[in-house]
């Protein structure tokens, strides 16, 4: 059941150079407590687009339906309370200098009916969910990125919201800090049943803690799928890209490609790219090309990786023998349903294709 949906929406702006479109007939629904991603480079319109979601950014055409209320038609004493159940966190966390950290998770709630007792108490109980109960007394600038952005978090969940929107939260983060407040998010997804939106320009991150993910390019979706299946079976150049930068797949497998000498790669050997999912994966090819065709497989790349809890396996294997065998070899890995590549050498370099059933 979707909690958040994008119908037709577009976003136009009026500049001394005339009039831009940053979103154009975007048409995404989310459903209740998924996490779902929004990649896309600078400029792609992503930000544009997840401020629509609480119109911090109202639309020039097109709907945004949140729990059932369309936005764009709200009262402003409707978009207030609307708002309360859309909490929202930025890449630098907004915090106010002059407030501890209670006092910046509080603030959201200086309106709300709770009694004082019951606004201590609730803070207490959402920075002890970040892990920031001891840090209460604190002030902002004695903090970390990662705590900083954990009370951004806190106060965001204050009026127990059902959406989080997440516009580019880890971008001014560390590695091991980012890996930490996705983390935080995916428990609190799991806990809470929150669903959350994460805009991001980093494919490791919607990789990381993502159901679904749009790519998004000059204001338009241009792809949009499970993890698992744009992983496997990226349609555009633009998410490839993204993949690529997310995974030491690409890289290991040029590097072992731009040295063939190095692993005794011979001129007449045939080089293939098998890409295994599920069960799959564990499956003994190998010696199975060996006993069954007569074909010496080399493992010159490997590598597994979990999608979605789907293991994910891929080989680069160079295979030796009677031409024939090697085909028929060929042949039957790709009558089991198993992804295949051949890599051909022109000149000092490999191209690759996709092999035909």
């Amino acid at each position: 059941m979707s909690i958040i949906d994008l119908k037709d929406v577009s976003v136009e702006f009026e500049t001394d150079a005339g009039k831009v479109t940053a979103v154009q007939d975007v048409n995404i629904s989310i459903d209740k407590g998924e996490i779902y991603g929004v990649i896309g480079y600078s400029g792609a319109g992503k930000s544009t687009l997840v401020r629509t979601i609480n119109r911090l950014q109202p639309v020039s055409s097109g709907q945004v339906i949140v729990n059932g209320k369309e936005i764009n038609k709200l009262s402003e004493v409707e978009l207030r309370a609307s708002r309360k159940k859309i909490g929202m966190i930025f890449q630098h966390f907004n915090l106010m200098n002059a407030r501890t950290v209670e006092g910046n998770v509080l603030f959201p709630l200086k309106d709300s009916d709770l009694t004082k007792e019951e606004k201590q108490k609730k803070v207490h109980d959402l920075l002890d969910l970040v892990g920031l109960a001891d840090r209460k007394d604190a002030y902002p600038s004695q903090l970390s990125g990662g705590q900083k952005q954990r009370v951004a978090i806190a106060r965001a969940l204050a009026n127990d919201p059902d959406v989080l929107l997440c516009d580019e939260a880890t971008s001014a983060l560390d590695p091991k800090t980012t890996s930490s407040i996705l983390e935080l998010l995916k428990e609190l997804n799991e806990r809470l049943n929150l669903t959350i939106v994460i805009i991001t320009h980093e494919m490791h991150v919607i990789k990381e803690i993502c159901d679904r993910v749009a790519v998004m390019e000059h204001g338009h979706v241009v792809e949009q799928d499970t993890i698992f299946n744009i992983f496997r079976h990226p349609q555009q150049k633009l998410t490839r890209d993204f993949i690529e930068s997310a995974s030491p797949i690409e890289k290991g497998i040029q590097e072992v490609l731009a040295n063939p000498e190095l692993l005794n790669i011979h001129e007449d050997d045939r080089v293939i790219r098998v890409k295994f999912s599920g069960a799959s994966t564990g499956d003994p090819l190998i010696s199975l090309l060996t006993e069954k065709f007569g074909v010496k497989a080399n493992i010159l790349f490997g590598n597994i990786e979990i999608l979605q809890n789907i293991p994910v396996g891929t080989l680069l294997l160079s295979l030796s023998g009677e031409p024939a065998n090697v085909q028929a070899a060929i042949d039957y890995i790709h009558g089991e349903g198993v992804a295949l590549q051949e890599y051909t050498k022109l000149g000092d370099a490999y191209t690759t294709k996709e092999v035909e059933a």
